[in-house]
């Protein structure tokens, strides 16, 4: 187990993510719509890299078509959870917080 870090660590980590995100809103700020979609692309051409990587290890097979099937069933379960107002984006008034 490792030591908790020390408030100043954190606090030099809190800085640097904020620095990273401010760098990234300046990025996409300076963007042309064109660059813009060629980004949206690509993050969404590797999210499903991933997704089907994911698929075919938990499948333990080598089957591209077999990882895209598995893709496929567990997109469909998300769409039918998201149909079923099982998201939500707000919760409601009386739920209780979170801590």
């Amino acid at each position: 187990m490792h030591p908790l870090p020390s408030a100043a660590a954190t606090e030099s980590l809190r800085d640097l993510q904020h620095e990273i995100w401010l760098a990234k809103i300046a990025r996409a700020k300076a963007m042309t719509p064109d660059e813009r979609l060629a980004e949206t692309v690509a993050l969404t051409t590797q999210a499903f890299a991933r997704m089907h990587a994911a698929a075919l290890a938990d499948l333990g097979t080598s089957d591209p078509e077999a990882g895209w099937a598995e893709v496929r069933r567990r997109l469909e379960r998300l769409r039918a959870a998201r149909d079923a107002g099982r998201f939500v984006t707000e919760l409601p008034a009386d739920a209780p917080a979170v801590r």
